[in-house]
This record gives structure tokens, C-alpha cells and sequence, in this order.
């Protein structure tokens, strides 16, 4: 099933990375580079799945997850960080994360992640 991606990340080769894993499988993704472009480009159902970068210019990845979370509960948000988070020191807003992935993402674990939560959102009425 074919999802429909939001990609939020600033450095370019990473997102054409991403993007290219995304689509190769299918995917429809729209790709932005600041949690303000992905708020201003976002709609309700507009998607299945944010996929977005922690250090991101202006508001971070984490304050997009928790403004996404507010506009419509339940929404899948990938989390992608540069730094593996040390242990007991992870952000408490991770728990609303769909997961937490460390960079360089692997495509296939990507994919893998993204299918049930997102897929679940599209097979309603």
C-alpha cells in the first residue's frame, strides 16, 4: 500500500536518500526542510506519516512532533536524530514517537517501521 510521507529534514543528501528509499517502494513523498515548512504545508489527513530530523533551523523536530500531536492525535512521527541519545537520557517526548532512529538511517529498517502504524491510518472507512 501506497503511503503518503512527509519528510522534514535539512540536510539534503540525507533527504534524497529518503526520499529515493520511499519511492522506490511506492511511496508519495513531499519533502521540506524546516518543522515550519512541514507545518505550513501539513492538513489534516494529509498524510500518514511524518518522517522528521531532531536538529532541524528554527523549531526542532521534537516541538513539530508535539505541534503535529496537537492538531491531530495519533499521527505516526518517525524521529530521525545525528546522535545516538545516551542511555536514561532520551527526550521525554519520544514516547509519542512512532520510533526514534539514529542516522545513517538503514532504508529497509525504515520501511519496515513505517508499514502497520501508517497503513492502519488509511484502511478506515
Amino acid at each position: 500500500m501506497a503511503l503518503r510521507v512527509l519528510l522534514v529534514e535539512d540536510n539534503a543528501l540525507a533527504a534524497e536518500a529518503t526520499m529515493a528509499a520511499l519511492r522506490t517502494v511506492g511511496h508519495i513523498v513531499a519533502g521540506v526542510t524546516s518543522a515550519e515548512a512541514a507545518l505550513a504545508l501539513w492538513e489534516p489527513g494529509g498524510c500518514d506519516v511524518v518522517i522528521t530530523d531532531v536538529a532541524l533551523p528554527g523549531m526542532s523536530g521534537w516541538d513539530l512532533l508535539e505541534r503535529l500531536h496537537r492538531r491531530e492525535p495519533g499521527l505516526p512521527v518517525v524521529v530521525v536524530t545525528g546522535s545516538v541519545p545516551e542511555e536514561g537520557a532520551a527526550d521525554p517526548r519520544q514516547g509519542k514517537a512512532l520510533c526514534l532512529l539514529v542516522k545513517p538511517v538503514d532504508p529497509e529498517d525504515l520501511l519496515s517501521r513505517l508499514g502497520p502504524p501508517a497503513e492502519g491510518r488509511r484502511s478506515g472507512p
